[in-house]
């Protein structure tokens, strides 16, 4: 009997005894697992982002002397109360709050303009083997990110003074200039990912991601389409918020979270530069 009617009547042959097809599957499944930790795709990688601004907006909020170096929503509405409150003829001693308010905002501004460079300006035609056409931004947002830590690691830790169980900041040049690198960082990504981003999935805006996400449910007679990113990224925003303001709290000052920072952005710069969006 040929082995073709073998086939067709006892079916395909069994594979070699003693399970060695489905240990060489499981075996295939933990290494194509093991890849994808080692190489993430650009979808991971703008999850990982999101997971950077949470602990962005800690980390400035409490180690950078009350400031937002990612929402800069904190940093206007600060401004306007800290404005509201002078004209009723009352003084604050902001200890250079305003000013940093101030930096970190126009840093924020640069930093979107030069994301607009590497969009559609001469730097989006920068062509390199080590990053894609108008992925030039994400290689100097790192760069950006590994000045704030070094500022941030020769700041001194002794100008965090507590009283009354709040960290009062003492400002000196290295977080000045701290404040300038985080903004400038954040406002270029931001500018980014409006071109690269996943949609629905919010990277800073989360106001707006919980409005959809209400206001588009089912329960709402919406379709409640993608709501599992929306809440999945308020969710990992919020998360790594917490875990951003416990890390500053306990280090007493700003390094260690943006130590942490750079390290999440380092693991995804190479699938930022090179991978391939959804």
């Amino acid at each position: 009997m040929s082995l073709d009617t073998k086939l067709l009547i006892g079916g395909a042959p069994a594979p070699p005894s003693g399970g060695s097809g489905s240990s060489q599957e499981s075996s295939g499944t933990s290494h194509n697992w093991f890849t994808q930790l080692l190489n993430p795709s650009f979808k991971a990688a703008i999850c990982v982002l999101t997971a950077v601004c949470g602990v962005m907006d800690a980390v400035s909020f409490i180690g950078l002397g009350g400031v937002f170096t990612n929402i800069q929503t904190g940093n206007i509405v600060q401004l306007a109360f800290l404005a509201g409150y002078s004209t009723s003829g009352r003084l604050i001693d902001s200890r250079n709050r305003i000013g940093g308010l101030v930096v970190s905002l126009i840093s924020f501004v640069v930093g979107a303009f030069l994301g607009g460079l590497c969009l559609t300006g001469p730097l989006g035609k920068v062509k390199c083997r080590y990053f894609k056409e108008k992925r030039i931004g994400f290689l100097i947002e790192w760069f950006l990110m590994v000045g704030a830590v070094v500022c941030a690691a020769i700041y001194d830790s002794r100008g965090l003074e507590e009283s009354n169980n709040v960290l009062v900041i003492e400002y000196q040049r290295e977080l000045w200039l701290c404040i300038v690198f985080t903004a400038a960082s954040m406002g270029l990504q931001a500018a980014l990912v409006r071109s690269y981003g996943l949609l629905d999935f919010a990277t800073n805006l989360m106001t707006l991601t919980l409005v959809a996400l209400v206001a588009e449910s089912k329960p709402a007679g919406g379709k409640g389409i993608r709501w599992h990113r929306r809440l999945g990224s308020i969710l990992l925003f919020s998360g790594f918020a917490t875990l951003g303001a416990a890390v500053s709290l306990r280090g007493r000052g700003p390094v260690w979270p943006l130590v942490m920072q750079l390290a999440m952005l380092t693991y995804v710069l190479r699938a930022l530069l090179l991978g391939t969006p959804p």
